[in-house]
């Protein structure tokens, strides 16, 4: 669930993701470049030029979610489980621990849910 937190670019970028043709070819762009733009050494996706309002409520309700269960670490990571439950992992892993977490997540788009649109 993009975020706009981190920084003056952060909304712009996160936006672009939400408003891109292809959000997850978006999201993979951003992450594959990151640190690598000339602007500065955050996601390596520019910012878009104009937030949609659509996605700037997206933006705010995302926001809303974490503030609200009072989760501070970045990334956050919520996925569904191989039992069909909401699982969450917030913070910096290993790459061992990532495989050995990310191997209960459910098969299909997004954890078995459904795939982000295009706003």
């Amino acid at each position: 669930m993009p975020l706009a937190t981190l920084g003056g670019t952060s909304e712009g970028k996160a936006a672009a993701i939400i408003q891109a043709q292809d959000p997850l070819a978006a999201f993979h762009q951003s992450e594959r470049n990151y640190g690598f733009l000339d602007s500065d050494n955050g996601g390596g996706i520019k910012p878009a030029r104009i937030v949609k309002a659509a996605t700037k409520s997206l933006l705010d309700e995302n926001l809303s979610i974490i503030e609200g269960e009072n989760l501070a670490g970045i990334p956050i990571v919520v996925f569904q489980a191989t039992d069909g439950k909401p699982f969450y992992f917030m913070g910096q892993r290993t790459e061992a621990q990532l495989r050995q977490i990310l191997s209960f997540v459910a098969a299909g788009n997004f954890g078995g849910g459904t795939p982000i649109k295009s706003q």
